[in-house]
């Protein structure tokens, strides 16, 4: 006879703990389903040894086919669990899922139990009932329990291996499990009337349920909604069962606003009604809080399209809170597996990156991800590191474009413009990488380092030997809001011993939009430095700053100058642009000057400061130096061409203020 006490006791234990998992898992991912799959697997071998042994008690020929039935079932099912720990252990310790090996460990070890353990009842291998219906084990039978010694032994490595990854009490509890079910095993076989062996994987489960991460990890209490750990989790699933699948993410532009003025709980219950809105009215069945007031979907393909329908119909929506509404306009952006990016990494990369980029590509209307924009994405990802590494390494090195002066017939000061010279790369122009460089706030320090670099050659003997009167150098956007910029400016001036006045700083107009990095550039102005508006007409015009503010130098950008040879309309414009530049008092510089024609146009517009290719490109500062030492104007440098607009505005010319006089 049997003792099935302790059976009877697992089962109950296996569907307490089932029953309980299921209420309190909100979020299922490979963890949770491996652990709900080890579950039933021990529920059914516990009914299948509870089953074996009612019927095999009294064995009879016509109940032989039941006892193979569930024997077989029973040791399948018994040894699987080992297959399952294992699964249950790499999701643990790998998060892009299973490997190559993994899979065919799995798959040849439940093919060798079926192939060993189903076909008992013929070849009577692992078991069987002899003449006498005594049950009886097969000469095969030790080949069970060796392969699950195989799989004991790869799980312990794998546990010693990895022990960074698991927690204290993961660790500890792998090696307990395996001394728990090998001691039932041997209490069974010294005393096979007593079941143990269901009751102690039911003990196991027990531990590896408290060993569980708390559910609440996966859910947004505050939000009503499931976590940025859930998306990793599901998005991982997918892309491990390589099920296609689109990550939708939604944006609110500026939320911070809303939090400050009317405090996070009135801003959180916005987030509420947008997390559930757009899933409710199209059919979704969880919506995921990446960070902030980010959230992401994940749906089947072609689904996209239904939800772009309902945010146009759902949204503007407006919000009233206290005596004000506020209008809500969320953007979307869609990452397509496996069309447009075929890796987690490329997805999760890709999801960041429209969160971090997206007002850059509403204003560019793109509403998906598509292969060139992924070849950006990555673009900018290197250029980070580049970024990176010239300012750790020094690799960050400033080079001159010559400005020369027709006036005094010579080069008498250039244009700094960075150049990155990476070890792998080679060297590398700022239209690639200044704009990133703003964006991740490493501008800063880039500016800090040229600076330096151009007051060092402000000060050195090539400088005074050639008398440069001038460096122009280029402050960003990002450098302009910086309050601390001037004092910084000014104490590295100071530092170097150089005279404020050789220093001209090129902002450009939409910068002068914002009072305190006008305020920035006054304390500079008032210093002693000049400052130039560059790349005047292609800005956002502003005539607050053409009348108050104190600048000498307007820099007109090459592409009026680039057209004015060929269109009558653009010849129109640039002539009168340095007209009223001339009128206000300003002294006028044209850049993008690269032939004799070019040149020759300015001349005769009056305009004897230019910048551009005929001249020389930026150099780096040795070639600079080499410049000064050999050039010698190419051409003819009279202006005898430009008389009737030099008459006319001579006047104007005389009247431009010198440094000190206010304008």
């Amino acid at each position: 006879m049997y003792n099935i006490t302790y059976d009877v006791i697992a089962l109950i234990i296996d569907t307490v703990l089932l029953v309980t998992f299921s209420l309190s898992n909100r979020f299922t991912n490979r963890k949770s389903r491996t652990y709900y799959a080890m579950v039933i697997m021990v529920m059914l071998v516990t009914i299948f040894d509870i089953m074996w042994a009612s019927l095999g008690a009294g064995a009879t020929p016509e109940r032989l086919g039941l006892l193979y039935a569930f024997d077989s079932l029973y040791f399948f099912g018994l040894n699987s669990i080992n297959v399952l720990l294992y699964l249950y252990l790499i999701t643990i310790i790998r998060k892009d899922g299973l490997t190559r090996f993994d899979h065919a460990l799995i798959v040849m070890a439940l093919v060798g139990y079926a192939v060993l353990i189903f076909p008992s009842f013929l070849t009577h291998a692992i078991f069987y009932f002899d003449g006498t219906l005594t049950y009886t084990h097969g000469p095969l039978f030790l080949l069970l329990p060796a392969i699950s010694c195989i799989f004991t032994g790869i799980l312990l490595y794998l546990t010693v291996q990895n022990r960074s990854k698991l927690t204290k009490l993961q660790f500890q509890l792998n090696f307990a499990f395996t001394f728990l079910v090998t001691l039932s095993i041997i209490h069974q076989i010294v005393n096979p009337s007593l079941l143990m062996i269901p009751f102690a994987l039911s003990l196991m489960l027990i531990v590896t349920y408290l060993t569980l991460e708390n559910p609440d990890r996966y859910y947004n209490h505050t939000l009503k909604c499931l976590s940025k750990e859930a998306l990793r989790e599901t998005l991982a699933g997918n892309v491990e069962e390589q099920r296609p699948f689109v990550a939708v993410v939604v944006k609110i532009e500026d939320f911070d606003y809303i939090n400050k003025v009317f405090g996070t709980v009135r801003g959180n219950d916005i987030l509420v009604s947008l997390s559930s809105s757009l899933v409710d009215a199209a059919g979704f069945k969880a919506t995921y809080h990446h960070h902030d007031a980010n959230f992401v979907l994940v749906v089947e393909p072609g689904r996209f399209a239904t939800l772009r329908e309902v945010a146009a119909l759902t949204y503007p929506r407006t919000y009233a809170i206290d005596d004000r509404e506020i209008v809500i306009t969320p953007s979307l952006f869609a990452v397509g597996y496996p069309d447009v990016v075929s890796t987690l990494a490329e997805v999760v990369d890709t999801i960041q990156y429209g969160i971090t980029h997206s007002n850059e590509l509403v204003k560019r209307g793109q509403v998906e991800a598509t292969p060139g924009l992924i070849d950006e994405m990555y673009h900018e990802a290197t250029m980070n590191q580049v970024i990176s590494r010239a300012i750790e390494q020094g690799n960050l090195e400033v080079y001159f474009q010559p400005i020369y002066d027709q006036a005094a017939g010579r080069v008498t000061g250039a244009e700094a413009l960075v150049r990155i010279n990476d070890p792998t790369i080679g060297v590398i122009g700022p239209q690639d990488f200044i704009h990133i460089a703003e964006g991740n706030e490493r501008i800063i320090e880039i500016g800090t380092t040229c600076f330096r670099q151009v007051c060092e050659f402000l000060v050195s003997d090539s400088a005074s030997r050639f008398d440069i009167l001038f460096i122009d150098f280029n402050l960003s956007a990002a450098e302009c809001l910086d309050l601390t910029l001037a004092d910084r400016l000014i104490a590295e001036m100071d530092r170097h011993g150089v005279s404020h006045d050789m220093l001209r700083f090129e902002v450009r107009e939409e910068v002068l939009l914002d009072d305190s990095v006008i305020s920035n550039l006054m304390k500079l102005y008032d210093s002693g430095c000049e400052f130039v508006i560059n790349d005047f007409g292609t800005g956002i015009s502003n005539t607050r700053y053409l009348i108050n503010l104190p600048y000498r130098y307007t820099k007109i950008d090459k592409l009026y100058l680039w057209k004015a040879l060929g269109d009558e309309r653009a010849m129109i414009i640039l002539r009168n642009a340095i007209k009223m530049m001339w009128d206000l008092g300003r002294i006028v510089l044209v850049e993008g000057v690269e032939t004799e024609e070019q040149h020759r146009l300015l001349l005769s517009l009056g305009i004897l400061l230019q910048q551009g290719f005929y001249f020389s490109k930026p150099v780096a500062r040795t070639d600079y130096v080499k410049f000064l030492e050999t050039y010698r104007y190419p051409g003819n440098a009279t202006t005898e061409d430009s008389a009737g607009f030099e008459e006319e505005t001579k006047g104007v010319r005389e009247a431009v203020p010198h440094r000190g006089e206010r304008v």
